[in-house]
């Protein structure tokens, strides 16, 4: 997949992205890295290239393995601990990830996801906590504070009610 970023990189003319809104962004780097996967990639089903694709997007854009988990409204919290512990919690219950090594690093996905591990580009509050942009409050936590390793936490707040109390 390395190889895909360093040439969806060399394609892309980074101050027109820049220029671009988020979700244009996305759409244009899923269509030069299909054009790069058609040229030169391996044969892939039609569902292994939207997989690989949304992998290399989410981790250009986002936040890689993290993504599907925002995605998802039932998580209200997402917490890693370490290279190989990833828990959600949903409905007030923890829910341990599996995790699946890999030779460069090692990943946790849910079952049903797959896409490769990454970092965002957050805004740094002066509590020391790091919202993401739909609000998300994120906490991290490094060597040698950690002895397991890097800990993130994601907390997702509960929408407002409409209904007046």
């Amino acid at each position: 997949m390395g190889v895909y970023r360093a040439k969806l990189l060399e394609e892309i003319d980074l101050a027109e992205m820049s220029a671009l809104a988020a979700a244009d962004r996305r759409i244009r780097l899923e269509r030069v890295l299909g054009h790069i996967i058609s040229r030169e990639g391996p044969v892939l089903s039609t569902v292994e290239r939207a997989q690989l694709i949304r992998r290399v997007v989410d981790e250009a854009l986002g936040l890689g393995i993290l993504e599907p988990l925002l995605e998802d409204a039932s998580v209200s919290e997402i917490m890693v601990n370490g290279a190989d512990q990833v828990f959600v919690e949903r409905g007030g219950r923890l829910e341990q990830l599996p995790c699946a090594s890999r030779p460069t690093s090692s990943s946790c996905r849910p079952s049903s996801a797959s896409s490769p591990p990454s970092t965002g580009g957050w805004t740094r509050r002066t509590d020391g906590r790091r919202p993401l942009p739909s609000g998300e409050r994120v906490n991290v936590i490094i060597p040698p504070l950690s002895l397991t390793g890097p800990i993130l936490t994601i907390r997702r707040f509960p929408a407002p009610s409409p209904w007046p109390r």
